[in-house]
């Protein structure tokens, strides 16, 4: 209760917003010890697969950022949705909107720009961490994106997660300024970076 309260009076994020040109990317490697895992991209949910997305929901050590009528949603809206998979088992995903979506992160929603897609709920579990595949997922959607007419792609990642800022540099991203968001007595006043507004 009192969380909610100190943030309805007051709250301040400022998490470094990270954009990647599609048409200056190089070639990447597939990053190394990765080739066990089989990266698909999810345009349906059956049930087989919705179990086994909720027991990888269920086994995070952190509240899930989606549950699977969400991911059900977001599919018919026509989100980009990557699992990477070992065996049958979800070693990670990640999901990218090109129109309109909620940044959970600052709390509001953003009317993405046209030829714009924002990458996010990007995740890696802990026993396929350090090997380079959050940024295969990151790279992977790379043609599926530009298929789409997707010119530019971008992220907003907080300064202590060091992981995602190193998967994302490698993957070609570039800093480029931050959303500042701040809430003030309920009031809420966000600013993104001129290459993100519209």
């Amino acid at each position: 209760m009192f969380w909610r309260l100190r943030h309805f009076i007051f709250s301040y994020k400022a998490p470094m917003i990270y954009l990647k040109l599609l048409a200056d990317r190089p070639t990447w490697p597939q990053p190394p010890n990765t080739d066990c895992l089989s990266i698909h991209r999810i345009e349906s949910m059956d049930d087989a697969f919705e179990k086994r997305l909720r027991d990888a929901l269920n086994a995070l050590d952190f509240a899930a950022p989606f549950t699977c009528a969400d991911a059900r949603t977001r599919i018919a809206r026509g989100e980009l949705f990557l699992v990477a998979n070992h065996g049958h088992e979800i070693a990670g995903w990640a999901w990218y909107a090109s129109h309109r979506v909620h940044c959970a992160d600052v709390g509001c929603h953003v009317q993405l720009r046209e030829g714009h897609a924002y990458a996010y709920n990007v995740y890696v579990s802990r026993a396929h961490r350090g090997h380079g595949l959050a940024t295969r997922l990151l790279t992977e959607a790379d043609a599926l994106l530009a298929a789409r007419g997707v010119s530019s792609v971008w992220a907003m990642i907080h300064d202590w997660n060091v992981a995602s800022r190193t998967a994302f540099s490698r993957a070609g991203y570039k800093p480029i300024g931050r959303c500042r968001a701040l809430t003030l007595f309920g009031l809420k006043y966000r600013r993104f970076p001129g290459a993100i507004q519209g």
